[in-house]
């Protein structure tokens, strides 16, 4: 009987960036659906199975230390991440497993959160960037709805606007600069503005880089060999060594932002190689150059 070996190698890309088509892509953020044990709690926590939450929403038991107080959000697993004060001093986050924004007030050390009436029940996205308007809105990105959200701090009420979609997007961060609002589009390559004064229908002004990634950055994961750090962007992949010397793979690999990583077993890897001699070529030579380098690094070990 056969055996499948459980090798891997891992083609790394930025957002989007086209790669070699495989087997499995991990997206942090969103999880692949499964079939799993759920057990109802009436909290965001019910969008993950049982087996995921202690990794996806932690114990929500603050840990404070001499130099850091940490505060715990009321509701369970929210997964907050982009952050902005206002001009009181009040803290606004997005919770990207509700939806909804939230505030903390650190004079009363109190928690208020904002449901958003028009969220999807059950959805999660990524919200990474976000800034506070003279107006007293509050303005933040939505990568899985390709939307940019307003919020309303005097009457409470959110806004969606979509965002030009043509192509691959992926809004990610945003700054409010005088009368225009700028989005970084992680994986469109381009800046975008618009004017948040605008009513009914938004116009945007999309400007394209002039340089392939330079507005996407190109170091999508980062290896370390030794003491050197090596960043891999654009097609690049790691793990060869191990799957074409069969053993385990020993440099450790760290995703330098949002990351998508596709996956091949050592089976997949053998039947790409053999329809694709330039593919097959080009691993070789680069399995090669990272065998040397290896050979370096374990001589000035010594």
């Amino acid at each position: 009987m056969k055996k499948k070996t459980k090798g891997i190698l891992a083609f790394a890309f930025l957002g989007g960036i086209m790669v070699t088509s495989g087997v499995t892509i991990a997206i942090p953020g969103i999880m692949p659906e499964e079939e799993s044990d759920i057990t109802l709690t009436g909290t965001p926590a019910d969008n993950f199975p049982d087996a995921q939450r202690a990794q996806f929403c932690g114990s929500s038991i603050a840990k404070s230390t001499d130099y850091v107080q940490e505060y715990s959000i009321p509701t369970l697993c929210t997964n907050p991440l982009a952050i902005v004060t206002d001009y009181d001093g009040n803290v606004w986050f997005t919770q990207t497993n509700t939806g909804k924004l939230a505030k903390f007030s650190p004079s009363t050390e109190t928690f208020t959160e904002y449901d958003n009436l028009s969220w999807p029940p059950g959805a999660r996205s990524m919200m990474w960037g976000i800034d506070y308007a003279p107006d007293g809105s509050v303005w933040y990105t939505d990568e899985a709805f390709d939307s940019i959200w307003k919020f309303s701090t005097i009457d409470e009420k959110y806004e969606r606007l979509g965002y030009p979609t043509e192509g691959d997007a992926l809004p990610q961060k945003l700054k409010i600069d005088g009368s225009q609002i700028i989005v970084n589009d992680f994986t469109g390559n381009k800046l975008t503005l618009l004017d948040p004064n605008q009513s009914g229908d938004v116009n945007y002004l999309s400007i394209p880089s002039p340089v392939d990634d330079s507005v996407t950055p190109s170091g999508a994961v980062e290896v370390a060999v030794g003491r050197q750090r090596i960043r891999l962007g654009r097609g690049d992949f790691f793990g060869e060594l191990a799957l074409l010397g069969r053993h385990r793979r020993q440099a450790d690999v760290t995703a330098l932002g949002y990351c998508r990583l596709l996956v091949l077993l050592e089976d997949d890897l053998k039947a790409l190689l053999a329809t694709d001699a330039e593919l097959a070529a080009r691993i070789d030579e680069v399995a090669r150059r990272r065998m040397a380098m290896n050979r370096e690094v374990r001589s000035e070990a010594l």
